[in-house]
Formats: structure tokens, C-alpha cells, sequence
């Protein structure tokens, strides 16, 4: 099943079986497996965990897994403890090393050098513009509001003046009529 490249089992897998030298163990077909890259060399232990799985070996799947992470594991852990025992990691050719130690161990090497002068002004300007746009906003508000009232107030009085007119005029009306009718 390690000769096919589909991640399907193939149809074709009784006559692949067929070709097997069923003389060899399963660690002998495996290393011969490993030996070419058409064969399986450069590939990972994803795709030999990956056809376990598939033919129903889940424990030996996992116990596939579990082997490699260790062992990688346990060689990074060597890889560092290595490393840490050494006074110096090796540098690679495109840093340019400079006299202050600061400079090498920090990658950030801007800090905070205190308040300055320039600083100071920055801020007042800055608090300065956010407090004219704030005055700019609130009486913007402020303007409609105030007009809002004034408007809903001069249309109550309009209407107020309106009945008191037609009131008037009935008044003028009956004055007239009553007087008419005196004469």
C-alpha cells in the first residue's frame, strides 16, 4: 500500500500484494520501502501512520507517532542542552556585531528615555486639538437643541396667535351681526 500515492485504498490492492516477497519481514519491506526517493525516502512517518490506520493497525499507528515525537524530543532537548553548555551560539553571517553587549542581547534596542520637552508639547497640542473638537461638538448640540426648542416654541405661539384670531374674527362676526340688527 506504500507504493500508491492516493490516500484512497486502491482497487488494485490484491495484485499490488501479489508482487510482495513474502520471504522478507516487515521491517526488511520497510527499509526497502525507505531506501529510494521513488520509493519512500524524504517521506515523513505521516504517510506510513496514515495506511496503518487504514488497514486497521491503529496501535501500531500510534505506537509509530508516539516513537517519532519522542525521538524528537529527546534530540531537541540534547540540541539545547548542548547549546546552553556553550558560552556562545553561532551567529550568522549577515548580523554585524557591534562593542555595546546591549545591542547584541536586545532585538528591541529602542527604550524609554524619559519625558522630554518635545514630548511635552506634542501632548499639549494633542490635548488641545481633542478639547476644541470636544467644545466644537458640544455646542453643535447644544445649537440644535436651543433651535429645536425655539422652533417647536414659535410654531405653539403661531398656532396660539392663529386660534386667538379666528376667535377674534367670530367675535368681530357676531359684534357686527348683533349691532346690524340693533340699527
Amino acid at each position: 500500500m506504500l507504493h500508491f500515492s492516493s490516500f484512497e485504498i486502491p482497487n488494485e490492492l490484491a495484485a499490488a500484494e501479489k508482487t510482495i516477497n513474502r520471504n522478507q519481514n516487515c521491517l526488511q519491506l520497510l527499509l526497502h520501502w525507505n531506501s529510494s526517493p521513488g520509493e519512500g525516502l524524504g517521506n515523513t512517518h505521516q504517510k506510513l501512520s496514515l495506511r496503518l490506520r487504514q488497514i486497521g493497525r491503529n496501535d501500531l499507528s500510534d505506537w509509530l507517532t508516539t516513537s517519532v515525537f519522542k525521538q524528537l524530543s529527546k534530540s531537541l532537548n540534547e540540541t539545547f542542552q548542548t547549546r546552553s553548555n556553550t558560552d556562545e551560539l553561532p551567529r550568522s553571517g549577515n548580523i554585524t556585531l557591534s562593542d555595546n553587549k546591549d545591542e547584541e542581547t536586545n532585538p528591541f534596542p529602542l527604550r524609554f528615555q524619559g519625558w522630554s520637552f518635545l514630548d511635552t508639547i506634542l501632548f499639549l497640542i494633542f490635548f488641545f486639538v481633542l478639547c476644541v473638537i470636544s467644545l466644537y461638538t458640544i455646542k453643535a448640540c447644544c445649537s440644535v437643541i436651543y433651535w429645536r426648542r425655539m422652533c417647536n416654541s414659535c410654531i405653539k405661539r403661531f398656532k396660539n396667535v392663529e386660534k386667538g384670531t379666528k376667535t377674534y374674527q367670530k367675535l368681530l362676526k357676531q359684534e357686527n351681526s348683533s349691532g346690524n340688527e340693533s340699527n
